[in-house]
């Protein structure tokens, strides 16, 4: 067996990706999480938290973020409370 840093080697930490590359990202990953999120929301940045806490037990999932203001209304995500319109 091998130690905790080769197993993470998988997919590594908490990965912000571009809009653009999002899809190549998760069509090419069997196990993904994404976490569509906006920079200056509160509950975002605690939910990174958790998410990079989540990469060290479950090492075959990838985990990634997509800063996505604009995108969530396209995808008809709801908005955290903390959301200023």
């Amino acid at each position: 067996m091998g130690c905790s840093h080769e197993r993470q080697a998988v997919h590594g930490p908490l990965q912000e990706v571009a809009e653009g590359d999002f899809l190549k990202v998760v069509t090419e990953t069997q196990r993904v999480v994404v976490h569509f999120c906006h920079r200056e929301f509160t509950r975002c940045k605690i939910m990174d938290k958790h998410l990079a806490a989540l990469t060290r037990k479950f090492f075959g999932t990838r985990f990634v973020k997509v800063s996505a203001p604009v995108r969530s209304r396209c995808l008809a995500l709801e908005r955290g409370p903390d959301s200023k319109h």
